[in-house]
């Protein structure tokens, strides 16, 4: 039996269109970039393997800016 996760978060965007003064996940400091589902894919399925997730939620700094964002959808729901 696996161990069981309710809810895995996974921040694919360091990028923000927006730079709110005391913002949580640190884009107001200027990070960029995004995570590739590409090169990552293979360890969500690792970890897929391993654990018994619940519910898997998207983050970022603005995760709608990340242009793999239907890969991770579709990719995070097929396992």
């Amino acid at each position: 039996m696996k161990p069981k996760l309710d809810l895995v978060e996974f921040y694919i965007s360091h990028t923000c269109n927006f730079g709110c003064s005391g913002c949580n996940r640190f884009n107001n400091f200027r990070f960029l970039g995004h995570e590739s589902w590409h090169e990552y894919a293979d360890v969500y399925r690792q970890w897929s393997e391993k654990l018994d997730i619940g519910w898997w939620s998207i983050l970022g700094g603005e995760p709608t800016l990340n242009k793999d964002l239907i890969h991770y959808i579709r990719g995070l729901r097929a396992l």
